[in-house]
């Protein structure tokens, strides 16, 4: 097979590293919308429409899984027309096999779809008269969930020696390097090891990555016909059971009260017109796949643009399933017309103060020597070759120790939003100190945190790209990035309203708050009557964070880049290894800041009142410092090896006791 090359306007989306940056990014962003699409399916589906809520659910959390795999499980550099790729995303840094996570990428979609179809089923099996179909319809469900799951086990059970498999790849790519994004003429004058003229094109767009290429099978129609096989069975199934649901409703008519008839017919058009944009979305991309493979074209690029549009099915099946059902769409339109609610919602049982005390001094106990198990990882553990980042990590670690203590041990802030108010119930408050100061330290603590992660990377694009202007400015950079950080919160803190006025307009706007917190009126602090006084600085502290980071991160991507052939293959790797578990980092506390911070900006926007999520998200926020530090050390590769060879040593220790028989 001769592969051709091409070049197009997507180039500047053709590398691993542009893949991996614009997918996390997707994960991040989509996360509360699915957050908001499980609320509306578990708290806003009619009482009459009960019965499919559970298949909601799953056909929702399957979507979710399928879209997170694409963009933060697996993340996977597809290289067709050739069926192989590399996967990118975490999975692979946790050391899963690259066998399971091809598999788990192509059985999420199959999967997804009869999850969908189990939703239209069970609409059928309510509406048909039909008692045969009730006695046979769970083999049936349970058929079509074999069917997505096994589809692919015999293509996954085919692939080839990957040695001898790849080295065959490599030969057949035989066009000229220089006839992709037209870096010819600039690598002509390199000095690489290999004849860029001899080289396939993909080579100089994978670099390290080379080695870890999987080829799934040498021959296409091996997985083509598996895939078509299952998209054709589920599209023809969900079409059949649409009409025979449409000709039930019909045949029930008359029987159904005319609001109960036009609720599931508006259910089930909602529900068709959300299957055709999965099948959409789910089939352009594969489209594209096809076209390829029988052209024989290699095109970097239109394959990432590809994988993009597959990460973003999730948020196109939420934001879809929110707008086309009819209850959804009218609480998300009633809530921005500022109706007020109040309620206990799903988790009311951890709605009363001593729930959220309780929980996070149990919290702080578990997470106690996992913190000194990390300041003792990076301070003895860490590599001589990265000695220069020490002191940046410790400050990092202490600074996202200092925000967790503040969170489930010294403030425990018993939030009361919509209101921007809140009963403080730590060891400070025991303490008498002043309530302004502890919410001072509860908004002033992500931000630092925030600010310390961007130093690390700071840190490095000075210690790696040597930038002799950046080295003038660096210390005003980051005295101004600290400023801002301990400054901008401050202005709010001073405006704090009369007390006694705030707690009359809290109970005035938000009267069931009270009733439903039970707190007394006097211990509540209000924080503030204007909401954008707070939410302003809060919305800039993130974007210079967010965007900050991004940009010193391409700097430093770019940097290695232009210079890979000027530093040595073990230099390069190191750098990018710590730098992408840095960077992995940076995304888990975005992630467990981000939950929160918009959940707290959703119900302040529909001022919609939740005690129970409220301290849900507290606890969330309490819990920040044990999965960052669990990440840093699972994360980086030195601190992973040592703590793998310790259990590896207790492992022979206990194998070797067990082994000793007395003689009697």
């Amino acid at each position: 097979m001769r592969i051709a090359c091409s070049a197009n306007f997507l180039n500047f989306i053709s590398s691993p590293d542009s893949l991996y940056l614009i997918c996390t990014i997707i994960a991040v962003t989509e996360l509360p919308f699915h957050i908001i699409g499980t609320y509306c399916i578990i708290s806003k589906t009619p009482e009459r429409m009960k019965n499919v809520k559970t298949n909601m659910l799953i056909k929702h959390f399957s979507t979710i899984l399928m879209s997170l795999s694409m963009s933060f499980f697996i993340i996977p550099y597809m290289m067709l027309p050739a069926l192989a790729g590399v996967p990118l995303g975490i999975l692979s840094k946790l050391g899963v096999p690259v066998p399971a996570q091809m598999y788990i990428a192509v059985t999420g979609p199959a999967v997804t779809g009869v999850t969908i179809l189990s939703v239209f089923e069970n609409r059928f099996a309510l509406l048909t008269e039909k008692i045969e179909w009730r006695k046979i319809r769970f083999v049936y469900v349970l058929l079509n969930y074999l069917s997505g799951l096994a589809v692919f086990v015999y293509p996954m059970s085919q692939t080839p020696d990957q040695n001898s498999a790849r080295k065959e790849l490599i030969e057949v790519s035989v066009e000229m390097s220089s006839r992709i994004l037209g870096y010819g003429q600039w690598f002509s004058n390199s000095s690489h090891g290999i004849p860029l003229q001899n080289s396939p094109c993909f080579l100089e767009l994978l670099g390290s990555y080379t080695n870890s290429i999987f080829i799934i099978t040498r021959s296409p129609m091996t997985t083509a016909i598996p895939m078509i096989i299952e998209m054709v069975l589920i599209i023809s199934q969900v079409t059949l059971i649409t009409i025979l649901i449409f000709r039930s409703l019909s045949n029930l008519k008359f029987r159904l009260s005319p609001n109960t008839y036009q609720l599931q017919r508006k259910f089930m058009k909602a529900l068709t017109v959300q299957f055709i944009l999965f099948i959409t979305a789910l089939g352009a991309p594969v489209s594209v796949f096809t076209f390829s493979m029988l052209l024989a074209d290699y095109d970097q690029g239109i394959n990432n643009l590809c994988i993009i549009g597959l990460s973003l099915n999730g948020f196109i099946s939420t934001t879809s399933m929110i707008l086309l059902h009819q209850p959804y769409r009218e609480w998300i339109f009633g809530v921005m017309k500022n109706n007020r609610l109040c309620h206990e919602g799903l988790f009311h049982f951890l709605s009363s103060p001593d729930s959220l005390k309780s929980i996070c001094h149990i919290i702080t106990f578990i997470e106690i020597p996992f913190h000194f198990f990390g300041v003792y990882c990076i301070a003895a553990k860490t590599p001589r070759r990265m000695r220069n980042v020490k002191r940046s990590m410790l400050i990092m670690h202490f600074s996202i120790i200092c925000l967790k203590l503040i969170m489930s041990c010294l403030l425990i802030p018993f939030m009361m939003v919509p209101a921007l108010a809140g009963v403080p119930l730590g060891l400070l408050e025991d303490w008498d100190i002043p309530l302004s100061f502890q919410m001072y330290l509860a908004v002033t603590g992500p931000a630092v945190t925030g600010i310390t992660i961007v130093a690390v990377f700071e840190n490095r694009y000075f210690l790696v790209c040597n930038n002799f202007y950046w080295r003038k400015i660096r210390i005003p950079y980051i005295l101004f990035n600290y400023l801002t950080a301990f400054l901008c919160f401050l202005y709010p803190i001073l405006q704090v309203p009369d007390q006694s006025i705030g707690r009359q307009e809290l109970n005035k706007s938000f009267p069931c708050i009270l009733k439903q917190s039970k707190v007394d009126i006097n211990s509540v602090f209000f924080f503030t009557t204007e909401t954008l006084t707070t939410a302003i600085p809060m919305i800039f502290v993130i974007f210079l964070v967010f965007v900050q980071a991004i940009i010193v991160i391409l700097l430093i991507y770019h940097f290695f880049y232009t210079e890979r052939f000027k530093l040595s293959e073990n230099t390069t790797q190191m750098q990018k290894k710590f730098m992408k578990a840095l960077f992995g980092q940076f995304l888990l506390f975005v992630m467990i800041l981000g939950v929160p911070v918009s959940v707290f900006t959703f119900s302040m926007f529909l001022d919609d009142y939740n005690q129970g999520l409220n301290n849900l998200c507290i606890i969330i926020l309490s819990l920040n410092g044990l999965i960052s530090t669990s990440a840093m050390i699972l994360l980086h590769q030195p601190y992973r090896e040592w703590i793998l060879g310790i259990c590896n040593k207790r492992s022979r220790r206990s194998s070797i006791i067990t082994c000793v028989v007395p003689v009697m």
